[in-house]
């Protein structure tokens, strides 16, 4: 089973990302919509947000994603990056890195047959660099189409970690 997913923007610039991660990486966005009130705002959001709880959720494995490329005006491009900048600032309070320990207390929000057993922490700063590819997609600042993002202490040996 292929364990990447592919987050692209509206020009189909992105990268490949691990689908755990990006499963854990929504628990964190989904506060930052939540204190905005994002998922409110209209269809995109409410659709964007959903996404956002069935990745959390672990349902959605074969479609999990974070669908950047449906933002198109520029009200809803200024919203996201607001999120995405808060986003930054609730995952920097968890310190230098998020523990399996926490990871694994997220199984509340997952089915029974979608528990993780996290042994690895998760660097903060690697959620941190992700989040600032999403705000240059947004911004159509980033280039790459195909690049594979790697999370920091999660690279197969001779892979670069972001």
């Amino acid at each position: 089973m292929n364990r990447d997913t592919k987050i692209e923007n509206k020009e189909a610039k992105g990268f490949w990302i691990d689908i755990a991660d990006v499963e854990v990486l929504s628990h964190f966005i989904l506060q930052s919509f939540e204190e905005n009130n994002a998922q409110q705002k209209n269809r995109t959001f409410e659709y964007i947000y959903n996404q956002l709880l069935w990745n959390r959720e672990g349902f959605q494995y074969d479609t999990t994603d974070i669908a950047l490329e449906k933002i198109l005006e520029v009200d809803e491009i200024t919203l996201m990056l607001k999120i995405l900048t808060d986003t930054k600032c609730i995952i920097e309070k968890q310190g230098e890195m998020i523990t399996p320990d926490f990871i694994n207390s997220l199984n509340k929000f997952r089915g029974k047959n979608e528990q993780w057993n996290w042994s690895k922490p998760i660097y903060t700063s690697s959620f941190i660099k992700v989040l600032d590819i999403m705000i240059l997609m947004l911004k159509n600042e980033w280039q790459e189409t195909d690049k594979r993002i790697w999370l920091k202490g999660h690279a197969p040996e001779g892979f670069e970690e972001t």
